[in-house]
């Protein structure tokens, strides 16, 4: 079975949001698709990111999973979690969902903004 996550995050003044689509079945005639999205708090978008990749990780883990591919928008993600770049903020966090990755076969795509099938719940929610 193949897994496609998408993940994104937008802040506001007030507020962070985030958002997942995690779409399984990917090769199926009807794939099966969700989508989560949550207001943060105060933090900060990187954070926000890293703990909706988290989220998903932990949601997929439900599923039998052969392939993932995991898309993401964010520079910072791809540079901590593909890269490997040392994070100077949110160490604790970089590291956790790195340990997490371990488990899985994941590719990490960078993906245009518009491509993002996360972006539209996650601008959503930042308007509550």
């Amino acid at each position: 079975m193949k897994v496609e996550i998408y993940v994104d995050a937008a802040a506001s003044k007030k507020k962070t949001a985030a958002a997942m689509v995690v779409i399984l079945d990917v090769e199926s005639q009807a794939p099966w698709q969700f989508g989560y999205s949550k207001n943060m708090g105060k933090i900060t978008k990187n954070q926000a990111e890293l703990k909706m990749v988290e989220f998903a990780l932990k949601a997929v883990v439900l599923f039998r999973k052969e392939e993932i591919k995991l898309y993401t928008d964010s520079i910072y993600l791809i540079n901590v979690l593909k890269k490997g770049c040392a994070a100077r903020k949110n160490v604790a966090l970089v590291n956790k969902v790195r340990k997490m990755l371990k488990g899985y076969n994941i590719e990490i795509v960078k993906i245009p903004k518009e491509g993002n099938q996360a972006d539209p719940l996650v601008r959503a929610k930042l308007k509550e």
